[in-house]
Parts: structure tokens; sequence; C-alpha cells
């Protein structure tokens, strides 16, 4: 899809960009100074000064042995300029200019083509649009640039227990939050969120929700239902909308009961309800499948090792990750890591893997999963 090209940023390219002009257009003056014209005596060193040229002058000028124009950064410099003797070498006596250093043929002068050549290839598709790609299209005249596009997401937040902040709560009842931390980080990540759907336990209209959804939605993401409990219609409202079930249940915590499928081209989670398993399980698996649609390869450097500077005891049976904050001595490991608790996730910014029935000690190397805040790692 075309797109204009400042709302562009982190996007993929979807094809081959060439340049349609010569950067720098012309030969252009790198330095406030002197351009000066020796001709075939390179020993020269005083020249008269007969003009100026501004950064943005369009006339052309020409120099002959023994001149100079008072030339500013990023002017186009005369014809016949041998160099641009810098302001603070040139000595000023009424219209004239000695150089107090020697002048080297080609010094400070920008040639046209330098950086790139009309025709030439100058970006790949399946490019990251950094910020600096950015400046750099735009630098070629772009307006608009053809890119990948992103994956349209909807999100279906389940139970009976729940209800929208902002009123008041009856016993038994909670605020619904999920929808929140979802919306929020595709927000961030730049994706387009369909309105939130808010559906009660009953199967028949988790059914109906779900097959809306997948009108108009890439990836969609269901929060709660999942588990095996007697009202958690999420798995089989699923099937009956003839979701494909990639996988169901991973060997971890939190967010053991989390399930992935497809519909063609569309996918399918279906995350737990308690709220830190639901960002765990995004930013774990969702934000892989996100970085797939939109275009990214798969990441080689998202994980890192730092020194611990807590102990962590993973005494389950199952792969563990554990909120934690980044230090300058290393990655200290947050206090209440249960799974309903999101405290100590609102001041995460990583997370701390440790596999199955073991524990690290204080001081020990631990693997470290840093929480994204963009879909390019790049520039975390």
């Amino acid at each position: 899809m075309s797109i204009p090209l400042e709302s562009a940023t982190d996007y993929i390219l979807a094809e081959d960009i060439f340049s349609s002009i010569d950067i720098p257009c012309f030969n252009q003056s790198s330095m406030d100074g002197f351009a000066v014209c020796f001709g075939p005596e390179p020993g020269l060193q005083d020249f008269t000064i007969i003009g100026e040229i501004q950064a943005g002058d369009t006339r052309n000028y020409t120099l002959h042995p023994g001149e100079a124009y008072r030339i500013f950064t990023g002017a186009p410099v005369p014809e016949c300029t041998d160099a641009i003797v810098m302001q603070e070498h040139a000595v000023i006596r009424d219209h004239s200019i000695h150089a107090d250093a020697p002048i080297t043929r080609g010094a400070y002068i920008r040639l046209r083509g330098a950086q790139t050549k009309s025709g030439e290839r100058v970006m790949k598709a399946g490019t990251v649009l950094t910020p600096a790609a950015i400046g750099f299209l735009a630098s070629l005249g772009y307006e608009k640039i053809t890119v990948i596009r992103k994956p349209r997401v909807t999100i279906i937040v389940t139970g009976n227990e729940i209800v929208p902040p902002g009123g008041s709560l009856r016993f038994g009842e909670v605020y619904e939050s999920n929808s929140y931390s979802l919306r929020a980080a595709l927000l961030q990540l730049q994706l387009e969120v369909n309105p939130v759907v808010m559906v009660r336990d009953v199967k028949s209209g988790l059914i109906a929700a779900i097959r809306q959804a997948l009108k108009n939605t890439d990836l969609l993401l269901i929060s709660g239902g999942i588990s095996v409990g007697k009202y958690d219609f999420a798995k089989e409202a699923l099937e009956t909308t003839g979701v494909e079930t990639i996988f169901y249940k991973i060997s971890q915590k939190p967010g053991k009961p989390l399930f992935a499928g497809k519909v063609g081209e569309k996918i399918i989670f279906a995350l737990p309800g308690n709220p830190a398993s639901v960002m765990v399980c995004f930013y774990e698996y969702v934000f892989a499948a996100i970085r797939f649609m939109s275009g990214y390869p798969p990441e080689s450097d998202a994980v890192h090792y730092r020194k611990l500077l807590k102990p962590v005891n993973n005494s389950e049976d199952r792969d563990c990750f554990f909120r934690a904050k980044n230090c300058s001595e290393g990655i200290l490991p947050l206090e209440g890591q249960d799974s309903y608790m999101m405290q100590s996730f609102a001041q995460a910014d990583s997370f701390i893997f440790v596999p199955a029935n073991q524990i690290v000690e204080q001081g020990e190397s631990v693997e470290v999963h840093p929480i994204p805040v963009n879909l390019n790692p790049g520039l975390l």
C-alpha cells in the first residue's frame, strides 16, 4: 500500500527505491568560506573577491584564476572553482583575501552525485524505514512510499465479571483492563485497532463475535475463556467458526492456556484472562506474529544476558517469565509475580527467562527478554 512518507516509520518497504536525481544535485560547498580559482598556479594564495553566493542561489557563476566568491555551506560552487578556502583560513583585506594555509584542489567541495546518482538503486525492498531512512527518502523527493501493510487487529474480551472502567463495581465484579493493555501495546506499534468487543461467557455470543470480527481483521486477539473451566468457551467457539489450531497450551508460567490458530492468512490468538498472563503472551508470541505479518524478518538479537541482582527460584515444572527491570548493575526481578498482578508489570521493561526447575543465584548470568516498544529492535 502507498502511504505518506511522514507516516511510514517502522514500516517495511514493499519495493526497491531508485533515485531520480543526483545527490548532491550540483557541486556544493561544505563550508562557509571562499570559492577560489587558482587555475594553472596551484600555489596561489591571494584572490580578489568578486561577489557572494548564498545557499539557495539559483544563478550560475564562473570564476577565473585569481578570483573568489564568498560562499556559504550548501551553496552551489561556481564553474571553474578549484577549492573552498575555509573562512577560518581566509584573511580579508578590503576586496581580497589571503589564504593563510596551503590550498588543496577540491577541498570542501561536495561533488554532484557523490552520495547517489540518478537511476541508482538506493534502498531494497524489505528495508525497515527508520527515521534516518525517512529523511533520506525525503531528500530524494519522495512524498509517498509503498510499504507492506501492517495487520488490522480486533480485540475480544470475555467474562461475566468484567465491567468497563469508570462505573461502580458490584460485589464479584472487576474492572476490565486487558483490552486497555493490549490496545495500548498495539497502538504503540502503530497498528490499526478496531473497536474492542466485550462478550459475556455465552458460547453463542462468542461465536457470533468471532465470526463478525474475522470479516474485518487480520489478527484477532481474544482475552479469557481459553482454559478448561465450565464457562471457558473460546476454543470450542474458535473451532466452530473454522479456525485451524496451530497450537494450544504452552509449558510456561504465566500463560499456559495460550491458543494460536489461523483462518487463511488471518491469525488468531486466544490469550489467558489473567492480566499479566495476557501481556507475557502478547510480547512473547503475538509480537512475533505481528512482525511477521508486517514483513519483518525473524528477530536475531532480541535476547541478551545480564547479571542477576536477586536470586530467582523457578520451582515449577515449566519455564517461567519473571517481570524485571534493568539497572546499571544488572537485571532486577520485581516483587509481585502472580499472574493477576499488574503493578509489577507497570514497572517492568524486561522478562527474565528461567527454565523449569532451576534456581539462578544472585550474580549469575540470566537470559533477558526486553519488552519491545516498536517493531524494529534496532530502535530499542
